[in-house]
């Protein structure tokens, strides 16, 4: 390292180290806006910010990928050794107010071009060892270098973390936070041989004693706390309701808390957003309408600015609730024309945007070209999703669809809000917790509930969100109170300071 720029920054780093009262650790897959795929990299790129607010001095760790969108410098290399092989690390850092992002880069050995897959399935002895070493490598360093912090492990990727923690547990206190329980990181036997001795017996003692291992698993049993994202998932985890495997990890645990998470109104604020046509607030609501029109005339629309457009903004997965549209062959086979049929012609403007699980040309890429092919006047499909179009999205629409099967937090629900995007939403985990039915509750309510998952379910409640936009002045007074709502971390941080000044390490 024989920058200038490059010492003074690992300076900086290592004073900050050595000087810092309150400091807490983040370690995760993906960061907004650096690495993104979901709203993980959104809360990972936000909280550290509110928490910096209150004197807390974050670092956050992530892997450098390929793609990785910024500049980094590097501030630290040092060789560790995994399963007697020594392996040179480095350390590359974006400073941010107090914040230090750091990427840890392996050539060697960790070495990911895109952000990593989704976990649902036990993942390859090959696959799996780069968590473990990308793992070792954050509490090496975390050894060496820091006294005493708190430590934020977000979701399953980085669950192997507690297991090289444990001889030095004391100096650290923990917090291990559920993004998304359905996704674990499952774990074969096999990989036990290709882990360092130490280790080994963590593993083969799970497999003992459950049968069944998971990176998620692991953390959940050695943390100090664990938190999920909204009140209601911890309780439908607690009491099994969800759709996930392996809840008999969180059943019995008693160190559980729900947090809905908070937004970033830096970035998701109509009065700011770069990317609209037009910017607006509360006050000007005029201004909506030129995004609503940019749309239509960008993707050739054949509707006017007065057709309600509904946008739906997620990954294309059986999560989000996209075999309401599409034929997954879970047990019911449809016409899918007819049923796109059903919706438009309600009257409206459908644009459905993400990257499709099972890739461009998958069975769902396919389905959704079908539709867009049948009715590109009504539809749009988009198969690559990009900021500058989920902001365009949100600004341009009149109502956002949510319908997912289960929904840890969720965050496109509130950045609609903010948007004065209305939006029809399944109440389960965040989703029912962010958002008031204004069917059930017409003085407060500011969006729609679906009454269970279903096509049916979604289609009558559709009706009725294009009915109250037919009345120009309730859909105006919905709007007010969409935008009115205070989703921002400044309003949701206090739990957490609450958490940390619950325990303070010294």
């Amino acid at each position: 390292m024989s920058d200038l720029k490059n010492e003074i920054l690992s300076k900086d780093l290592m004073d900050t180290l050595k000087n810092s009262q309150k400091l807490i650790v983040h370690v995760a897959i993906e960061n907004a806006p650096y690495s993104k795929r979901g709203g993980l990299g959104d809360v990972v790129g936000s909280l550290p910010i509110y928490l910096s607010n209150h004197q807390y001095t974050n670092l956050i760790f992530s892997p450098y990928y390929s793609i990785l969108d910024g500049n980094p410098d590097l501030v630290h290399e040092e060789e560790i050794d995994f399963n007697g092989v020594s392996y040179c690390y480095q350390l590359y850092a974006i400073k941010k107010g107090y914040n230090f992002n750091l990427f840890v880069k392996i050539e060697e050995a960790f070495s990911f071009d895109e952000i990593y897959s989704n976990g649902l399935l036990p993942y390859t002895a090959e696959i799996t060892l780069n968590y473990f070493v990308f793992s070792k490598v954050i509490v090496h360093f975390m050894n060496k270098y820091i006294n005493i912090c708190y430590i934020m492990t977000h979701d399953w990727h980085v669950g192997a973390i507690y297991l090289y923690l444990q001889p030095s547990k004391s100096k650290y206190k923990t917090f291990h936070i559920i993004h998304n329980y359905h996704y674990q990181g499952g774990l074969f036997e096999d990989i036990i041989p290709y882990l360092e001795s130490e280790i080994q017996g963590y593993i083969s003692s799970f497999f003992s004693k459950y049968g069944y291992c998971s990176l998620s698993a692991l953390a959940l049993e050695y943390t100090d706390q664990i938190i999920t994202v909204s009140p209601s998932y911890a309780e439908e985890l607690i009491n099994q309701k969800a759709p996930h495997p392996g809840l008999q990890f969180i059943a019995n645990k008693k160190n559980i808390v729900g947090i809905l998470n908070g937004t970033y109104s830096n970035i998701w604020n109509p009065q700011n957003d770069e990317y609209l046509i037009k910017n607006y607030d509360v006050n000007s609501l005029h201004y909506k309408t030129p995004n609503k029109e940019y749309l239509i005339n960008k993707f050739n629309l054949k509707i006017t600015k007065t057709t309600p457009l509904v946008v739906m903004l997620c990954r294309l997965a059986m999560q989000k609730g996209i075999d309401l549209f599409i034929d997954m062959k879970i047990g019911s086979n449809f016409d899918i024309i007819q049923r796109m049929k059903g919706l438009l012609d309600m009257g409206i403007g459908l644009i459905i945007c993400g990257t499709p699980q099972g890739g461009l040309d998958g069975p769902i890429d396919i389905q959704f070209k079908e539709i867009y092919n049948t009715y590109k006047d009504r539809f749009v499909y988009i198969n690559n999703y990009t900021e500058e179009i989920a902001h365009q999205l949100l600004a341009g629409g009149d109502i956002l669809i949510h319908p997912s099967r289960f929904e840890p937090c969720g965050l496109t629900q509130m950045y609609s809000l903010a948007y004065g995007t209305i939006p029809i939403v399944t109440p389960v985990g965040g989703l029912k917790d962010s958002i008031t039915c204004f069917i059930d509750n017409p003085n407060e309510g500011f969006g729609f509930h679906m009454p269970s998952y279903g096509y049916e379910e979604l289609s009558q409640v559709l009706q009725k969100a294009v009915s109250c936009y037919q009345d120009k002045k309730l859909w105006t007074e919905l709007i007010i109170r969409a935008m009115s709502q205070n989703n921002d971390w400044t309003y949701r941080i206090q739990p957490y300071l609450e958490l940390l000044e619950k325990d303070v390490i010294t």
